[in-house]
C-alpha cells in the first residue's frame, strides 16, 4: 500500500475506536448508575454510535472549511467523530426516554 492509503486506513480505524470508545463509555455509565442494561439496549446504543460515527466520517471533509471560518480549525476528524458519537449516544438515549414514557402513559 502507498502512504496516503495507509494514512487513511489508519484515520479510519482510529475514527472508528473513537466510536467505539464513546459506546462503551455510555454502557458503562448505564451499568454504574444500576439501570437495566438489555441485549435490546447496547444493540440500539452501538446503532446510535455507528450510524452517527459514519455521518461525521462522511461530514468532516464538508464541515471542515466551515470549521475554520467560525475558528474552530482546532476541531480535527478525531474530535468532531467524537462529538457526533455522543451525540448518537445521547440521541438514542432521548429517544429511549420518550419511548418508555410514551409506553408507560399507555401510548
Amino acid at each position: 500500500m502507498n502512504d496516503f492509503t495507509d494514512s487513511k486506513l489508519w484515520e479510519l480505524i482510529l475514527t472508528f475506536m473513537i466510536g467505539i470508545l464513546s459506546g462503551f463509555v455510555s454502557v458503562t455509565h448505564r451499568m454504574l448508575s444500576k439501570r437495566v442494561v438489555s441485549k435490546l439496549w447496547i444493540l440500539s446504543e452501538a446503532a446510535g454510535v455507528i450510524f452517527m460515527t459514519a455521518i461525521a466520517i462522511d461530514l468532516y471533509p464538508v464541515a471542515k472549511p466551515l470549521l475554520k471560518t467560525v475558528h474552530l480549525s482546532w476541531v480535527t476528524q478525531w474530535i468532531f467523530v467524537g462529538l457526533f458519537a455522543h451525540a448518537g449516544s445521547r440521541m438514542m438515549y432521548t429517544i429511549e426516554r420518550k419511548f418508555t414514557k410514551r409506553v408507560k402513559d399507555g401510548l
